[in-house]
């Protein structure tokens, strides 16, 4: 019985033809680092990178299950108006949209544009974070962890928040006094996030 014998040529197009057509796999924004990265600096904004997908996907299951969850409430504050955790919930699946594009985040590393004491850096608007020295020294997880400035750059970039306020007390006591301004502060949402690291 002879078997069934395809020309070279057909074999080609047949393989090229599947590797046009075939989808391609899903992937997370990446990273792309200036030349002051050293592997080092690459490799601790690389793993802080790598927890902020999974954090942004905890905190919106935390609002979709429990929008008057106490995490919610310490960081958004309590309100009658359904808007505002409407509000907070939009921009979170913004920030995660924005890490699942495929659009890469230009990584600048030492900025020279920061000021003692800063961590980081980000224009809206623009796909570059600028990481200051101060950054190199935080934790992976808590407060003002890497993951969680990423973050807090992040919700600049896609969703222009302000900064309002800084520090954990600071963005507790905005949460109670002024929902408003909670949902547009960016530690406000750095430090809601960070509690799923």
């Amino acid at each position: 019985m002879k078997g069934l014998r395809f020309p070279t040529l057909t074999l080609v197009a047949i393989t090229v033809f599947m590797t046009l057509w075939s989808p391609l796999p899903a992937r997370a924004a990446g990273l792309n680092f200036d030349k002051n990265c050293t592997s080092k600096m690459r490799g601790l904004v690389t793993d802080a990178y790598a927890r902020t997908i999974p954090a942004l996907k905890k905190g919106i299951a935390k609002i979709d299950s429990d929008p008057s969850a106490a995490v919610v409430v310490t960081w958004f504050g309590k309100s009658n108006n359904q808007q505002h955790i409407t509000t907070v919930r939009a921009n979170l699946q913004t920030m995660l949209d924005r890490l699942n594009s495929r659009t890469p985040f230009t990584i600048e590393c030492g900025s020279r544009d920061c000021d003692d004491g800063d961590y980081a850096h980000a224009t809206s608007g623009i796909d570059y974070l600028a990481t200051c020295e101060a950054y190199f020294g935080q934790p992976l997880t808590g407060f003002d962890s890497r993951p969680g400035i990423l973050l807090h750059e992040l919700s600049h970039h896609t969703v222009d928040t302000d900064d309002i306020t800084y520090g954990t007390a600071s963005a507790m006591k905005l949460a109670k006094s002024n929902v408003p301004s909670a949902i547009k502060n960016a530690d406000n949402y750095e430090y809601y996030l960070e509690t799923f690291l």
